[in-house]
């Protein structure tokens, strides 16, 4: 018990003094979504780039999934259509919410550094229909959710 004890007084000690130091109210982060230009023909991978920069006076722990995990990203996605209305998920994409498949990583990211992935949104929503589509990623850090800018995607025939 005394050693098990000691081990514990250590790691406390250990993670205080050499994890980066993470900011605990709200964050400045920036979400910024990057997509295709050219239309996308029906069936083919809507794949989009996200890069998350830090805008805060201090790190921010970024929490991920790892390439199993849903979307490979894990923020929220919002697809809708032309008319505004949301996008159904893919069987693949339902599948696995609320799971904890896949792996997990926690990441900090520095002050003014940016970490960039991609996101197969095809993988996630049904798409296979021609026409417009509106994307965005949001992420919540505490009790803020910081949305990226929307972007439109044409799928044609």
């Amino acid at each position: 018990m005394k050693d098990v004890l000691c081990v514990l007084i250590v790691a406390i000690v250990s993670a205080t003094f050499c994890a980066p130091t993470i900011l605990a109210g709200d964050p400045q982060i920036s979400l910024t979504l990057i997509g295709p230009q050219a239309p996308l023909k029906a069936g083919s991978e809507l794949k989009v780039k996200v890069i998350l920069k830090n805008l805060s006076d201090g790190a921010v722990g970024v929490t991920n999934h790892g390439p199993e995990g849903p979307g490979q990203y894990g923020p929220y996605v919002e697809v809708r259509d032309a008319q505004g209305s949301l996008v159904p998920q893919t069987e693949y994409y339902r599948s696995r919410q609320g799971g904890q498949d896949g792996s997990f990583f926690t990441d900090a990211v520095e002050v003014g550094e940016s970490r960039e992935s991609s996101l197969i949104i095809s993988r996630l929503y049904d798409m296979s229909k021609p026409g417009k589509y509106t994307v965005q990623v949001q992420r919540a850090f505490g009790k803020t959710v910081i949305k990226s800018n929307t972007i439109a995607v044409t799928v044609t025939k």
